[in-house]
């Protein structure tokens, strides 16, 4: 039941309304997404309808003596690694359970765990979503909030949820489907992004980034930089040299103490300083 203005008078143009109507229902599906059972509604990669919250923490103690390394996994939620205090690494789980009741919600948020592993020095965090979404037709999140020494090596690995990370030593990121914050690093910074806006700040040690499908700003990193962005406005500002690959997007620099190598496709550069 999809109507587009008057009736066409040549074919050419019906032609054109039948792909635009097919085009225009297809787009609605992918948006809309699914129902489940339960009312739990699925649009662009998120959950919607009625939901509760629930909270687990825990703790590991790390080995002296050797610098710790964090670890995290997660889909469908948000990640936050701020610095903690030494010696310890903290998380808070928070449970996002889209279910018409609190005794339903509260009876599944008791299935989904908290699971951190690793020896030494070592930290690993996730949960069992995947042995816990198999095969069901329920929504949840998992939010991870974890506080690590500031000396920690992080490593994250996210999809569907905002990656935010502050004050640590180095970090390696790949994230999707949503936006990813990283400032105060003493060390250097791999960042890969995918669908979502990135903004890196206060970076020790270099940065290494690529991007698609979103907007990227960069702003006072010591050492040198490569960026890789794709379909996305890229900005520079108070940085080490830049070798820049950018392609269906504009480049903005400002400040930069060193060279400055362009590689460009349907981009706009505009450089000072």
């Amino acid at each position: 039941g999809l109507a587009i203005g008057q009736p066409p008078a040549a074919e050419t143009p019906r032609r054109a309304a039948v792909v635009l109507a097919h085009g225009l229902r297809s787009r609605t599906a992918l948006r809309l997404g699914q129902v489940s059972p339960e009312g739990c509604r699925v649009i662009g990669g998120r959950f919607y309808g009625p939901s509760y919250s629930f909270e687990q923490t825990a703790e590991r103690t790390l080995t002296p003596g050797e610098a710790p390394r964090l670890e995290v996994r997660n889909a469908f939620g948000g990640v936050s690694v701020t610095a903690g205090a030494p010696g310890v690494v903290k998380v808070k789980l928070r449970k996002v359970v889209f279910l018409p009741t609190e005794e339903k919600a509260r009876a599944l948020a008791e299935r989904i765990e908290l699971r951190l592993s690793g020896d030494g020095a070592l930290v690993k965090v996730g949960t069992n979503r995947d042995e816990i979404g198999r095969g069901q037709d329920i929504g949840f999140e998992t939010h991870l909030e974890i506080e690590a020494p500031a000396e920690t090596a992080v490593e994250i690995r996210s999809e569907h949820g905002r990656v935010d990370l502050a004050g640590v030593a180095s970090a390696d990121v790949a994230s999707s489907f949503d936006g990813v914050s990283v400032e105060r690093l003493a060390g250097a910074l791999k960042l890969e992004s995918k669908n979502g806006e990135v903004r890196a700040s206060g970076i020790g040690a270099g940065l290494d980034l690529t991007a698609r499908h979103g907007n990227v700003e960069v702003s006072d990193v010591i050492g040198p930089s490569k960026l890789d962005v794709e379909h996305g406005d890229l900005s520079a500002r108070k940085t080490g040299p830049l070798d820049v690959a950018i392609q269906y997007g504009g480049f903005d620099a400002e400040g930069v103490a060193g060279d400055l190598v362009v590689r460009g496709g349907h981009a706009g550069v505009r450089a000072s300083d």
